[in-house]
C-alpha cells in the first residue's frame, strides 16, 4: 500500500511539473520581442507634406487595445483640404487640415504595424495600417525599401521619404522644401 501512494504522488508532482513548466512557457512566448526591423530603416523620414517615423527599438504589443502600443510606424501628412476654407468658412469633413495660431495641423495620421519582409532574399519592410485617419486604408499593406541616398521608397505609390542624412541633391529632387 506505501508504494502504491508513493507511486501517486511521484505522479502528481511529475504532473505538476509539467504544467507549472507549460505555464512558464506560455508566459514567455506571450511576452514581446524587440523589432527585427534593420537599421537603415529606422527614424524619422519626410517629405513635402508628410513624414513617416519608424521606431525599431519599440517591442510591439499587437493585442493591446493602445494603438499607439500595438504599432511602431506612425504616418503624419498635410490632407490638403482645409476643415475650413479660408474666406468662404465652408467646413469640410475630416480628415483635413486646420490652422491653430500660425501653425498648420495636419489632417492625415496613420498607425502601422511593420516588420521585415516575409522572403529573406529581399531586403525590404512591409507594413499594414491599423488605423487611421482614412479608415479604408485599414488593412492594406505598403512595402518599403531603401535605396543609396538613403532614400526610402513606398510601393506601391513609389513616394519617397529623405532622412536628415539625405543626400542634398536627392533630398531637393525627391522631398521637397
Amino acid at each position: 500500500m506505501t508504494r502504491y501512494v508513493a507511486s501517486r504522488a511521484f505522479v502528481l508532482i511529475g504532473v505538476a511539473s509539467t504544467l507549472l513548466s507549460l505555464s512558464l512557457v506560455s508566459d514567455v512566448s506571450a511576452q514581446p520581442s524587440p523589432s527585427p526591423i534593420a537599421d537603415e530603416f529606422c527614424g524619422t523620414w519626410g517629405n513635402h507634406g508628410s513624414q513617416i517615423q519608424i521606431d525599431c527599438d519599440k517591442v510591439v504589443q499587437p493585442d493591446s487595445p493602445d494603438t499607439a502600443l500595438a504599432t511602431n510606424m506612425t504616418i503624419e501628412g498635410r490632407t490638403y483640404v482645409w476643415c475650413t476654407e479660408p474666406g468662404t468658412n465652408k467646413h469640410n469633413p475630416p480628415p483635413c487640415d486646420r490652422i491653430e495660431g500660425n501653425n498648420i495641423i495636419n489632417g492625415y495620421q496613420a498607425w502601422l504595424d511593420a516588420e521585415p519582409s516575409a522572403d529573406p532574399s529581399v531586403d525590404a519592410v512591409t507594413a499594414t495600417f491599423i488605423t487611421g485617419t482614412n479608415e479604408d486604408q485599414v488593412g492594406t499593406t505598403l512595402t518599403l525599401t531603401v535605396e543609396a541616398g538613403p532614400l526610402l521608397v513606398i510601393e506601391p505609390d513609389g513616394a519617397r521619404y529623405c532622412r536628415p542624412d539625405t543626400d542634398p541633391t536627392t533630398r531637393q529632387m525627391w522631398c521637397g522644401a
